[in-house]
């Protein structure tokens, strides 16, 4: 590991510290429930809904959340939120927390291995009529560090638009987790101004009742094709998520593995939802 690379880890991680204490020194409030506020925080700045806090935790998320975004500026894709719901946990402050991530040095590897980014990429690029996307998907998401690993991953492979090629799918049984992953990737999305083909993360369990999912973002970019977008609930969607579930060697194995399925089947035509109910979170133009 470089000088420089040494030195950004160790800034991340006193960042997680920081953050780590702040919530286990509010006192009032339990460190989980600060967590979770936190990142409905971030997320109603993309406009998503979530639940008012308390009056007197408003400032206290207010300079949290600055201080979250000046770390995203500052080490770009990396699992920031997930490390300090991790810490959380080892901390004895459960209470909605227990789980353990991926490290990001395993999503690297993970990353690697899929290889053959570049020659993707650059198909996809010839395809100006965006007839498919490449899907990604992680049907045990946690917070998010292997998807943002293979974007890291994507990015420095194959240059900022990489990410437009592709359409991630995110999944986990815990809410909070969910919701984590959405805010990680919409914040890194919007810092460093890179877009995303489509973006899609449930909360609930893929090998359950499809009724029982819930949507906690559904995200494309305006210059996909409609016909290409899907309901976040269409029987198709849900069926291809099933179906990455169902491959996993184990749901209660620890280790993740992302598995990307590849673009060879076109989407079915036809609209199903209104151009306008689709918001555009990873556009990079301004005003």
């Amino acid at each position: 590991m470089s000088d420089r690379a040494g030195s950004d880890v160790t800034r991340a991680a006193a960042w997680v510290r920081s953050l780590v204490q702040a919530c286990v020194g509010h006192g009032r409030y339990r460190p989980s429930d600060l967590l979770s506020w936190l990142v409905d925080k971030i997320l109603q700045g993309f406009g998503l809904p979530a639940d008012a806090p308390p009056d007197d935790v408003v400032g206290w998320l207010r300079e949290q959340h600055l201080a979250y975004a000046c770390a995203v500026s500052q080490h770009p894709f990396e699992d920031l939120l997930g490390n300090v719901y991790e810490e959380l946990a080892s901390r004895g402050h459960r209470g909605a927390l227990g789980q353990f991530f991926s490290p990001s040095s395993i999503g690297e590897l993970m990353s690697s291995i899929l290889g053959g980014m570049e020659a993707a990429h650059a198909t996809m690029q010839q395809r100006s009529d965006r007839e498919d996307l490449v899907r990604v998907c992680e049907p045990a998401c946690g917070s998010g560090a292997l998807l943002l690993s293979f974007m890291r991953s994507a990015v420095a492979a194959c240059g900022r638009s990489a990410l437009e090629s592709y359409s991630f799918t995110a999944i986990d049984l815990d809410r909070l987790c969910a919701r984590i992953c959405a805010a990680q990737i919409l914040v890194n999305m919007h810092i460093h101004e890179h877009s995303v083909g489509e973006l899609v993360v449930y909360h609930g369990d893929a090998l359950d009742d499809p009724a029982s999912l819930k949507v906690v973002i559904h995200a494309s970019i305006r210059s996909l094709r409609p016909d290409l977008v899907l309901p976040a609930l269409h029987p198709s969607r849900v069926a291809a998520l099933r179906d990455a579930s169902a491959s996993q060697p184990s749901r209660d194995e620890s280790m993740k593995s992302m598995k990307t399925v590849g673009a060879s089947r076109r989407v079915a035509r036809g609209r199903m939802v209104e151009a306008d109910d689709e918001p555009d979170l990873f556009s990079t133009e301004r005003g």
